[in-house]
């Protein structure tokens, strides 16, 4: 009796869209011939497996959801960890806090309501909701991934299929003609920059300038100002990486938007929390900005315009860029 052959493990590939939630979890996962979801409940995992031919239909139905992952709360509770050291500062320097707070609170609700969505995944015999689907454009992403092997497996239906199942000859399909690269012809290209983009550059540009010729003499006016623009990088660097998400716009800009957003953050929680622990002395008297004008600041300041001056000079070679071409059509005779 000749020993068993080990078969080798079915090689799986992540397919858009993850759900991650305190104890739960879920995940689709593409195989040669199937598709394998896994939900995760505490310490058990779930299986089932959608065979490619036995997939009638995948239906996307927009609706709200109001769903807060791991991620979300992660980010919640970095914003919220600052605020055990307002106790020693004085009124005012929440404001920011609370502006950064709202758009990002306005930014979840939005995408609850305006870009969710509800997936299921029908067979004969099952109706299954597909829960690691729900955002819009995940859900795009996942179809457009998964069509192409359903349509390979099945085979793709005309407009008029009823006609074509008549004209069909019977037998196996004949060989597949290799592709021209007139039909083989790549997706509409990328946009290297939107406004967006635009608006994030000069935001940019605009705070680095006003922190470097206010550093020794700052007023209450230029401090609601260089408020004002850290809001509106905060909500440009945000649409720029949906846009990115969406598939209108290229990686580079994003990259920038997050750079923006990183070093915004390390600088509101380095200013925070340095500023609990220094004593203001005759600054308070002022106003609660005149702590922009304590040597820590000011370095502070230094640095943080330096950086973003080559964020945005950064972007603006990006949306300088020359715009890319796609190759010409080949047209046959």
């Amino acid at each position: 009796m000749e020993p068993a052959i080990p078969q080798p493990p079915t090689p799986y590939r992540k397919l858009p869209g993850r759900l991650r939630g305190f104890g739960y979890g879920a995940s689709v996962w593409m195989a040669p011939d199937h598709l394998l979801l896994v939900r995760t409940r505490m310490f058990r995992e779930e299986y089932k497996r959608f065979y490619l031919r036995d997939i009638q239909a995948i239906v996307m139905a927009t609706r709200p959801r109001f769903h807060i992952s791991t991620r979300y709360l992660a980010i919640a509770f970095a914003w919220l960890f600052p605020w055990i050291f307002w106790v020693l500062l004085p009124a005012g320097f929440g404001l920011a806090w609370w502006a950064v707070a709202a758009i990002l609170i306005g930014v979840w609700l939005v995408f609850s309501f305006f870009f969710s969505c509800t997936c299921r995944l029908y067979t004969a015999v099952s109706n299954d909701p597909l829960p690691s689907l729900y955002r819009t454009w995940t859900a795009r992403r996942f179809l457009d991934e998964v069509k192409p092997w359903i349509d390979e497996v099945q085979g793709s239906l005309e407009a008029n299929w009823a006609e074509a199942v008549e004209s069909h000859a019977a037998g196996p399909p004949a060989p597949a003609q290799p592709t021209t690269p007139a039909a083989a012809a790549a997706a509409p290209a990328l946009r290297t920059h939107t406004t967006a983009c635009l608006v994030l550059v000069a935001s940019l540009l605009a705070d680095a300038t006003l922190d470097l010729l206010t550093l020794h003499s700052v007023s209450t006016a230029v401090a609601w100002i260089l408020t004002g623009l850290s809001l509106v990088q905060i909500s440009s660097a945000i649409l720029v990486m949906i846009e990115r998400q969406r598939r209108i716009l290229r990686a580079p800009m994003q990259r920038v938007a997050i750079a923006a957003l990183v070093v915004q953050g390390l600088v509101y929680y380095v200013a925070t929390t340095s500023a609990a622990f220094v004593n203001p002395g005759r600054f308070v008297a002022a106003s609660a900005f005149s702590r922009l004008l304590l040597p820590q600041f000011i370095l502070l300041r230094e640095i943080s315009a330096a950086i973003y001056i080559v964020l945005a000079l950064i972007g603006l070679a990006i949306i300088l860029q020359p715009a890319p071409t796609r190759p010409p059509d080949i047209i046959e005779n």
